[in-house]
């Protein structure tokens, strides 16, 4: 028997990205179709909408399931925001969502649980070019990394390369990796399948150079960003301190 693996997916649902709409949700399907599910206790997943931090409702939580059809449903009636309010991106309160729902734990008879959460976004998350107004996306990956939850973000569009290298550093933080949307589905489908079918682990398989698949086809590099990550990681504790090294950094540039 393999793992067991409990993911949340969390989209972006500000008008930019209902630009994509078509696309991410044919993306989103193909992964669940390479995920074995329906009356299968290994795999549950759950879906996080979110907006722009001063949008309400901010975000729509869908509770966890393990049936397909329930979750096809889901993201087949999501809700895109209409009125042209593409403002920076509440990350920080689709984390806090994240944390909040009932996530399984190891059991007894030597199962082991995975934790995955994949944040699907096109915009600049709140707190990174202007003064925090919500829960701080920096200070939620530490509590989701102490929590054994591993962050993947995908990056959508041409304009998240303004802050790519915020976004891999998020997901580093965790264990995770920063992926652009050209490469999602087929990295994605690998790592959940190889978690389930092989009893492999996160770790194992972001200990693997993925960085070729990931960068292929895409302006993303990460060489060009890796010190920068990896400062972000080791220096800052808050969304204060990551906006203060950015200001740094273009001020040196």
């Amino acid at each position: 028997m393999g793992n067991t693996i409990d993911t949340v997916i969390c989209l972006d649902s500000t008008p930019l990205m209902a630009l994509n709409i078509n696309l991410i949700k044919e993306k989103i399907l193909r992964v669940l179709d390479e995920v074995s599910m329906d009356n299968d206790d290994s795999t549950r997943l759950s879906l996080i909408q979110f907006r722009s931090h001063y949008d309400y409702p901010v975000t729509i939580t869908n509770s966890f399931t393990q049936h397909r059809n329930v979750l096809e449903q889901i993201v087949n009636n999501q809700q895109w925001q209409e009125r042209n309010t593409d403002g920076y991106r509440d990350i920080g309160g689709a984390l806090r969502e994240v944390l909040k729902l009932s996530w399984r734990d190891n059991d007894h008879n030597g199962i082991y649980l995975e934790k995955l959460v994949v944040l699907i976004t096109d915009g600049v998350p709140n707190g990174l070019f202007s003064p925090l107004n919500g829960s701080d996306p920096w200070k939620m990956s530490n509590l989701m990394r102490n929590q054994g939850i591993t962050l993947i973000v995908v990056g959508v569009g041409e304009s998240i390369i303004q802050c790519d290298d915020f976004y891999c550093a998020l997901a580093q933080n965790t264990g995770g990796v920063y992926i652009p949307f050209i490469n999602a589905e087929h990295i994605l489908s690998s790592v959940i399948t190889s978690i389930i079918r092989e009893q492999t682990t996160f770790h194992q398989v972001f200990n693997c150079d993925l960085f070729e698949e990931i960068e292929r086809n895409s302006s993303f590099k990460y060489s060009y960003m890796r010190n920068r990550v990896e400062s972000m990681i080791n220096e800052c504790k808050t969304m204060y301190d990551i906006r203060r090294f950015f200001y740094n950094h273009r001020l040196s540039n």
